[in-house]
């Protein structure tokens, strides 16, 4: 099964950024985070933000 939400340190990692900069790409509404407990990333979401930015 093909993973479907990832944490903010993965999407740091996947992105090459920090943490702290994952979190102001949700805040800024760039990244479209949920929040299950923690904060978590759909797939779809973060392929769509690499898309734009490509």
């Amino acid at each position: 099964m093909m993973k479907r939400l990832y944490t903010i340190i993965e999407v740091a990692d996947e992105l090459n950024i920090s943490v702290h900069e994952v979190y102001e790409l949700i805040k800024s509404k760039e990244l479209k985070g949920i929040k299950l407990g923690s904060i978590k990333i759909l797939k779809s979401e973060l392929l769509k933000y690499k898309d734009k930015k490509s």
